[in-house]
């Protein structure tokens, strides 16, 4: 008997300009919040915090944008269900 697993992967390489990291549909998505758990709560040993894509961005927990954009989340969330979260915004 012979027993075979398929794995599916993926593999992304982006591009980032260093002198302009934001995307232009950051505005789609900036109030959405999600749950943040900084460095700095976890070495105060405080809980993580509910936090728009916006705010995460200006505190420097995720950066560039472009990583807010691509963020993993919860079904019915940008990047829910392991899509981009710009799959899951409206056409421009």
């Amino acid at each position: 008997m012979i027993r075979l697993r398929e794995f599916t992967q993926a593999e992304a390489e982006i591009f980032i300009d260093p002198r302009d990291k934001s995307h232009p549909r950051f505005s789609d998505i900036q109030d959405i919040r999600m749950k943040f758990y900084s460095q700095e709560a976890q070495e105060r040993g405080e809980e993580e915090e509910r936090w728009s894509f916006g705010q995460a961005v200006e505190r420097g927990v995720v950066a560039p944008q472009i990583l807010a954009i691509m963020w993993p989340g919860p079904i019915g969330t940008p990047g829910g269900g392991h899509r981009s979260a710009e799959a899951a915004l409206p056409p421009a």
